[in-house]
């Protein structure tokens, strides 16, 4: 996408993509991190509820496209992925956009991450979605702003194993990510959570 058309989307008020989030109580310790390394390097840190790491882009449009949600969840439902095991072990800062970014990336995992993007991509497309082929380098983001600093070991790594992915409707301006729906990774229903009869759930 070009560079324009990119700043364009990014005002787009209604943003949808894929992507997995750490459950309350990992998302409160990352958090605590972000706030931390955003206090010694300035910046602001990500919010408990926005962490995330990012999969598969839907697009961002001026209205909520119902086909298009209606896709995104057809596709979703069709994804067929073993759950695995994901480790930040390292940080660094972006600073190739309007906002300098700092992230940490994965080693355990990673491999894994890709592939579950590729998984989707083919579901999106065979819903009627377009979709980007190649992956983005996957991460989470910590804090925007602040210094910018070389990538560089986490003194203490952490993860968790993902068993779970969702839909992310991102309100432009507000600071809100709203979860659509979510769905569990083949084989982790019971384990995740005994008392849910199946294996998506849609939050609207």
């Amino acid at each position: 996408m070009p560079v324009r058309l990119r700043e364009k989307a990014r005002q787009l008020p209604h943003k949808f993509f894929f992507a997995f989030q750490p459950r309350a109580d990992e998302a409160l310790a990352i958090s605590q991190l972000a706030a931390t390394m955003a206090s010694q390097h300035g910046g602001v840190p990500i919010r408990a509820d926005n962490l995330h790491v990012s999969l598969n882009g839907v697009g961002a449009y001026t209205t909520v496209p119902a086909d298009i949600v209606d896709r995104a969840i057809t596709a979703a439902a069709a994804v067929d992925f073993a759950p695995f095991d994901v480790v930040f072990d390292r940080f660094l800062t972006w600073n190739n956009g309007p906002k300098r970014a700092t992230v940490v990336r994965c080693s355990t995992g990673e491999a894994e991450l890709t592939a579950l993007y590729t998984a989707i991509c083919t579901a999106m497309m065979q819903s009627g979605l377009p979709a980007e082929e190649a992956p983005g380098t996957p991460h989470m983001t910590l804090f925007y702003g602040g210094a910018v600093l070389p990538e560089q070991h986490l003194p203490q790594p952490f993860g968790w194993r993902v068993g779970r992915f969702c839909l992310i409707h991102s309100i432009h301006g507000t600071g809100r990510h709203k979860v659509r729906g979510e769905w569990l990774l083949r084989g982790t229903q019971a384990a995740l959570d005994p008392d849910r009869p199946g294996t998506t759930r849609l939050l609207f």
